[in-house]
């Protein structure tokens, strides 16, 4: 569980309270765990349940591994926006694990498993997948906003369940799994995008709970997490039915941004984005050039 502390001094930013820690440098090396497995998984109930205890020999992969002896704390549920969009720059290759990890330490796997399955690092295979799960439930968001207000929106929707919704890497707490089953949602594409949602969502939402902390004399009633992969999950669940998710035009990053913007944005002091800019030249050269109209 995170430290939770409050102070007399001003109201936090979010009402998801807790602190978390990051212990750089990281390295990526090879652990050996046993990984967790699941049964019963129902997509229609949002529901998988988790064996406990692990199964079959531990086995050797790669992991993520802190090597700082200094910690240095942060506040998850205050960052919950740039936690989201860095796990969804990982996943896409625009951030490397061990800079992702220098920002925001652990995701929380030690946190979320049983004893007999932890690992000396957080595994890289479970990370990415965790973020998978959350870039395949954002694009779905995204075209499900779509979906609501065009047929073609809706068409797009139904040809991505259909046809390009990935059998996987999903990630449910500590189990890492495929599921094909996705692709068969029943029912229209916009019931089919809302299940697959849920089922992709729900397990994670558990790790955030309220309970009573100690604030003076009293007690206080907050909203805590068990580790940050939770309040991402968290995070992207608030942002259902919001205009917040964006997926650039040209490369087709997903991206979280407060304006309705159709390309990744700039890094300053630059004004245009490398994307924008792609686009440009590209729809520049389809253009006829005066001497071909004068024909």
């Amino acid at each position: 569980m995170p430290i939770t502390r409050l102070t007399d001094e001003a109201e936090p930013r979010s009402n998801l309270i807790g602190t978390w820690y990051v212990r750089a440098p990281y390295v990526i090396e090879p652990q050996s765990y046993r990984p967790v497995r699941a049964v019963d998984v129902d997509l229609i109930k949002s529901r998988t349940r988790i064996v406990r205890g692990g199964y079959g020999k531990p086995v050797v992969r790669d992991a993520l591994v802190a090597k700082g002896k200094r910690l240095r704390p942060y506040a998850p549920g205050e960052i919950a926006g740039e936690l989201v969009a860095g796990l969804l720059d990982l996943v896409q290759n625009r951030l490397r694990p061990t800079d992702f990890a220098e920002r925001f330490g652990y995701m929380g796997y030690n946190a979320l498993v049983p004893s007999d399955n932890r690992c000396e690092g957080e595994p890289l295979d479970w990370l990415l997948a965790h973020a998978h799960t959350l870039l395949v439930v954002s694009r779905l968001i995204n075209l499900l906003n779509k979906a609501r207000g065009s047929d073609s929106g809706r068409k797009k929707l139904e040809e991505y369940i259909r046809q390009e919704l990935p059998y996987g890497p999903y990630a449910a707490d500590g189990w890492v799994f495929q599921e094909p089953a996705l692709r068969g949602s029943a029912g229209s594409p916009i019931m089919a995008a809302n299940n697959v949602i849920r089922f992709l969502l729900n397990p994670h939402l558990d790790g955030v709970g309220r309970q009573l902390v100690p604030e003076k004399a009293d007690l206080r009633s907050v909203f805590t997490f068990r580790a940050p992969i939770c309040v991402a999950y968290w995070h992207v669940a608030q942002l259902y039915g919001k205009e917040t998710l964006r997926r650039c035009k040209e490369c087709g990053r997903v991206f979280m941004h407060d304006r309705d913007v159709e390309f990744c944005l700039p890094e300053p002091p630059k004004t245009i984005s490398p994307c924008k800019s792609r686009f440009n030249v590209r729809r520049w050269r389809r253009k006829p050039s005066k001497k071909r109209r004068k024909r």
